[in-house]
């Protein structure tokens, strides 16, 4: 009987995401519902222009949808961060804030929601579905603290209109294995089928971590390149064992993998 561990993230920080989430809670959806129905679109600290190509093009700023049938011309694209980056230029409107100030951010935006009283009849709520797309490698020892800020915040905007929130972690949709990896076992994180049943292991946070024990005989790597995340002592127990990747370009995973399988680029 074969023993193994599944990881949906590859990275710590996308684990902090995920501890943020189960800790907090967070609404969400699928990119198929953002595509039909967000006339809002936020970029919390994210640059899908660079990290994830076809994003704006396939999901969440250009395509048309059932509820916003002339694409571009129906969403309101915003964003929010403290670098000026690839996306920033396609927005409509900026929000600069301080480097590191992410969570106080999105605290005093859900503080003005539910402390400043407003007359219903002089704001205009134009909002009929957002959605929240944040990347939290811009301050990954942050990163749970500021998911955790952002969901809370987003779970206020859902009181009076409709928003999700999207994490937009490693290339690919990330979220959406960790879901699946979710209704597939019952449960999220690590998860360990050593002993015929899936259970978490509560003390892993990444494949790093595992490692770093060397308590594995042997990895497989799927379209991500965690060699380059950390550094090079975390993964030297690599060369002892063998390694498979699955990635669509060369990485210093794949060039250190006992076997690469070249896989097609995401969205194509």
């Amino acid at each position: 009987r074969y023993r193994g561990v599944v990881i949906g993230h590859a990275s710590k920080v996308a684990a902090r995401v995920h501890r943020a989430a189960q800790s907090t809670g967070f609404v969400t959806s699928t990119l198929g519902e953002v595509r039909q129905r967000a006339d809002v679109v936020i970029l919390w600290s994210a640059d899908p222009a660079t990290t994830h190509p076809r994003h704006f093009e396939r999901y969440s700023l250009f395509p048309e949808g059932r509820f916003v049938p002339r694409g571009r011309a129906d969403r309101t694209l915003i964003w929010v961060g403290s670098s000026p980056n690839a996306s920033c230029k396609l927005a409509d409107y900026m929000v600069t804030i301080a480097p590191g100030r992410d969570s106080e951010a999105a605290t005093v935006l859900r503080a003005l929601l539910e402390e400043i009283e407003l007359d219903r009849n002089e704001v205009q709520r134009q909002t009929r579905y957002g959605a929240v797309f944040h990347d939290p490698q811009s301050s990954p020892d942050l990163a749970e603290g500021d998911a955790s800020a952002i969901m809370k915040w987003v779970q206020r905007l859902n009181e009076t209109t409709c928003f999700v929130y999207h994490p937009l972690t490693e290339g690919g949709n990330g979220a959406g294995l960790e879901q699946v990896i979710g209704w597939m076992t019952g449960r999220a994180g690590a998860i360990d089928f050593g002993s015929g049943r899936p259970s978490v292991l509560a003390d892993v946070e990444s494949a790093e971590d595992l490692l770093g024990r060397r308590s594995v005989d042997a990895a497989l790597f799927i379209s991500c390149n965690p060699i380059d995340e950390g550094t090079p002592s975390d993964w030297r127990w690599l060369g002892f064992i063998p390694m498979i990747a699955l990635s669509s370009n060369p990485s210093a995973t794949s060039e250190s993998a006992t076997v690469w399988f070249r896989t097609a680029p995401f969205g194509k």
